[in-house]
């Protein structure tokens, strides 16, 4: 027995290093990117030490981060290492906005003048793209997420890091997310003799991520739901809200919804009214660990734009026979009370266009504001063809979300500043 000990003890500590090491892939299912750590290697210092700084950030979400950006802030009376203050006067105000050769200008997801990130709106549905002046083009990372700006500007490298894009985990390889580490060195303010202050140096990683969502809503008509009622079988009223991508801030939620729609085909309501509608109270709820920027804008490149909410971002539906009636300001019967169409047009059913299957969120959705219990609600009303359900007893309505937005999460540390001998002002 004595001899096997040594061999079961190896095959002991291999077990336990290789589950200490191993592990399993997992994606945070309310976060795109994660600081893992940011520090200070001093935790006391004096106005010659220098401080160096270490962000580690991760993307531990469901998809691509683009355009990732760290920014060292709380550090104003901090100085470079050559003894200069901090000062980033003479930012260049060039802008790297999206835009696509085949697609047209949608709108940008800008941090003031100086960071802007655009979405272009093409036949392949919406993406990030990019022009510079008046040209456009399709453009590679850098022109889109405005890099070039990053790397000529000193002044901006002394508080800024920056990183094309960071890919999701992959469960499927058991690989983690990719990371991005940031550091800086910087000098400490001059206190006087004495003095002993506390400073709070945090980081602010921005960067733009996406959520894709999808309802599906279950339909029948009014004979097959009696039908089933009435024989003892089951009815499908269960919608369902799916990511299809995972963890991401930004989620979509349905506080309240009709389920399933009940289509009534008989002749006689078809021609009293055609139009079948169903009212849904659509969330979209910051379930992250920082918050989101609210977005930017413009009717064309160069123009100032005006704030609206926090996405850019296309709403769609799909199925036989629906629209959007009336959702943020569009559908049919907004048209309608806006007086963009006539009413004898509306009960016809040649409204039904694809025209009105897809709500764009944009500048038309300044409703879209988070509230403080970090919830943006809308009220979206649907409109389905009674006719076009005459030959179908039951099936399902998509209403799919592809969004895009600017997402920030910032961590502190704490660094005590001491005044040293020498430093007591003279008057």
């Amino acid at each position: 027995m004595k001899k096997f000990a040594p061999l079961l003890l190896s095959l002991l500590a291999m077990v336990f290093v290789s589950a200490c090491v191993g592990g399993t892939t997992t994606i945070d299912p309310n976060n795109g990117l994660k600081i893992n750590e940011f520090s200070a290697d001093r935790a006391i210092v004096e106005q010659t030490d220098l401080v160096s700084f270490f962000a580690d950030i991760q993307n531990v979400g469901g998809t691509t981060a683009s355009c990732v950006r760290a920014q060292l802030l709380n550090v104003d009376s901090w100085r470079t290492t050559t003894g200069d203050t901090l000062s980033l006067q003479g930012i260049s105000d060039f802008n790297a906005i999206g835009f696509s050769s085949s697609g047209s200008f949608f709108g940008n997801l800008c941090i003031g003048k100086n960071f802007c990130v655009s979405v272009a709106k093409g036949a392949g549905g919406l993406s990030l793209s990019g022009f510079i002046g008046n040209i456009f083009s399709d453009l590679s990372k850098e022109a889109i997420c405005n890099k070039n700006l990053f790397k000529n500007d000193a002044k901006l490298q002394q508080v800024f890091k920056f990183q094309e894009e960071l890919a999701p985990p992959d469960k499927e390889r058991n690989r983690p997310g990719q990371s991005f580490t940031a550091d800086w060195t910087l000098v400490p303010p001059v206190l006087p003799e004495g003095l002993r202050t506390e400073f709070h140096p945090a980081v602010r990683v921005t960067y733009v991520y996406k959520t894709t969502a999808s309802i599906t809503i279950p339909v029948m008509t009014k004979n097959e739901y009696e039908s089933r009622i009435n024989l003892g079988k089951p009815v499908d009223a269960t919608f369902k809200v799916e990511h299809p991508l995972g963890g991401a801030p930004i989620k979509v939620a349905v506080t309240r919804a009709t389920s399933p729609i009940i289509v009534n085909t008989d002749p006689v309501a078809i021609s009293q009214n055609p139009i079948e509608r169903a009212t849904y109270i659509i969330e979209l709820q910051n379930v992250g660990n920082g918050i989101p920027t609210p977005a930017e804008f413009t009717g064309a490149p160069g123009q100032t734009g005006k704030q609206g909410g926090f996405v850019l971002g296309a709403v769609t539906l799909s199925g036989s026979g629906v629209q959007f009636d009336d959702c943020l300001g569009n559908g049919v019967s907004a048209a309608l009370n806006r007086g963009q169409i006539a009413s004898p047009v509306f009960v016809t059913p040649s409204v039904f266009t694809t025209g009105n299957q897809q709500l764009l969120l944009g500048g038309n959705s300044e409703i879209l504001r988070l509230r403080s219990d970090k919830k943006a609600p809308f009220g979206c009303t649907l409109a389905i063809d009674r006719q076009a359900w005459t030959s179908r007893p039951f099936g399902e309505i998509l209403m799919t979300f592809d969004l895009y937005y600017l997402y920030n999460v910032d961590k502190e540390t704490t660094i005590t500043v001491k005044g040293v001998e020498g430093n007591t002002p003279t008057f």
